[in-house]
């Protein structure tokens, strides 16, 4: 009796290890990394904040660009949806809207800023 208890343990053990494996890869696959470019008439701009909000929850992260105007958000849930825009000096760039229907989990988005 005690022999069928352990190798029922143990079967439960791996099972649950497999499961929580999967789990966790099925977790990292489902994320989603927006990056891009900050620009105003062709220069990329050091010191725009970007902005990007979750659709359900309204919660806004933000991102300071460096010299080279880029920009990154990642960890982000492949089935929400987000606006992404960006301001600089008063001035601010079209919103962007990223879908839950879109399935790249890797978008590449230019934010312009107008120039007047």
């Amino acid at each position: 009796m005690r022999s069928l208890r352990t190798n029922f343990g143990i079967g439960l053990a791996l099972v649950l290890t497999v499961c929580t494996a999967s789990f966790a890869q099925v977790q990292r696959i489902d994320r989603r990394q927006v990056t891009g470019l900050v620009s105003m008439g062709g220069q990329a701009l050091q010191g725009a904040v970007v902005y990007i909000k979750v659709s359900p929850t309204l919660r806004v992260r933000t991102y300071i660009t460096q010299e080279d105007g880029l920009y990154s958000f990642s960890s982000l849930q492949s089935h929400t949806d987000y606006l992404l825009w960006a301001s600089y000096h008063g001035r601010r760039s079209k919103m962007k809207k990223i879908s839950h229907f879109d399935r790249a989990l890797d978008r590449k988005i230019l934010l312009v800023i107008p120039e007047h």
